[in-house]
């Protein structure tokens, strides 16, 4: 598989925004998108603005997949940093 930049479209109140990758890694893993959606809701329940929980929820999933770990034929994510 040819790795992908990660780039994201947030559409939300504050209009459309791309959402530049920070690394573009060899390898894909499980669980990215609940681990994202999860960090997001986080955010957005502490008070942060959409785009800012968004944000950040893509920093803590690109430090996950930065620890994540081989099983099997699979990645896991790698979350014990709290990043």
């Amino acid at each position: 598989l040819k790795a992908s930049p990660g780039r994201d479209l947030l559409l939300g109140p504050e209009g459309a925004r791309w959402l530049e990758p920070s690394d573009v890694l060899p390898f894909t893993a499980r669980g990215t998108g609940c681990a994202a959606a999860s960090a997001a809701a986080a955010a957005l329940a502490l008070g942060l603005p959409v785009t800012e929980a968004v944000r950040r929820a893509k920093e803590f999933v690109t430090a996950a997949l930065r620890e994540s770990y081989p099983v099997g034929d699979q990645r896991v994510l790698g979350l014990s940093s709290g990043a």
